[in-house]
């Protein structure tokens, strides 16, 4: 991967990763605290009703447990011309899951033919961000006709399931984290079957 595109890929993963720790962290903080200090009273419903959501911009339709938020960031191309535009979306589920899609767009300027390095690149940042993230297992794959590669990764507070995927000029990159393996992939699943790329 050229210096660029890595310097690249490594920002809009560290904005990825800063956001995952913050809210993952806090969420289960508050969800231990419950079990720990709140004697539990009466069974509390926590179905959740899965909508369809569709960003401004119009480039994909997905469901979420929740309305998302939404940051945006125009970040110029390392040695080159134009801007990266980053756009992330992140959906707390009433029962603790967090749901990410991250959008980086890139310039028509922008060298995308490695598309290995690329993914890749995505996918070793985000082990490279935490030093108790171990990978449990990838796989390269399409996702649509589209170039893509899931990984699992798992650290001593969460697992996170991630698709990464390749569709012209720009990356998307689907998470959902969970206490467990088992919840992760299961809420990563909803994702992935409801998402389409415009």
């Amino acid at each position: 991967m050229g210096r660029s595109a890595k310097i690249v890929t490594t920002i809009g993963v560290v904005v990825i990763l800063i956001i995952f720790y913050h809210f993952i962290s806090t969420k289960l903080m508050h969800r231990e605290t419950k079990k720990v200090d709140m004697p539990v009273i009466e069974r509390v419903d926590l179905t959740e009703e899965w909508k369809e959501y569709r960003p401004q911009t119009e480039r994909f339709s997905v469901t979420f447990p929740t309305t998302p938020q939404h940051a945006a960031q125009m970040i110029p191309v390392p040695d080159g011309d134009g801007f990266i535009r980053y756009d992330m979306y992140l959906a707390l589920s009433r029962k603790g899951a967090t749901f990410m899609i991250n959008v980086i767009e890139y310039p028509a300027t922008f060298n995308m033919a490695d598309v290995d390095s690329l993914l890749n690149g995505v996918m070793r940042e985000m082990i490279g961000g935490n030093p108790s993230n171990a990978l449990l297992n990838s796989n390269h794959g399409t996702f649509d006709g589209n170039p893509c590669l899931e990984f699992l990764l798992h650290n001593k507070k969460a697992t996170m399931k991630t698709m990464v995927v390749q569709k012209d000029h720009t990356i998307y990159v689907l998470s959902a984290a969970d206490i467990t393996q088992e919840l992760a992939e299961e809420g990563f699943k909803k994702l992935e079957n409801s998402f389409k790329i415009q």
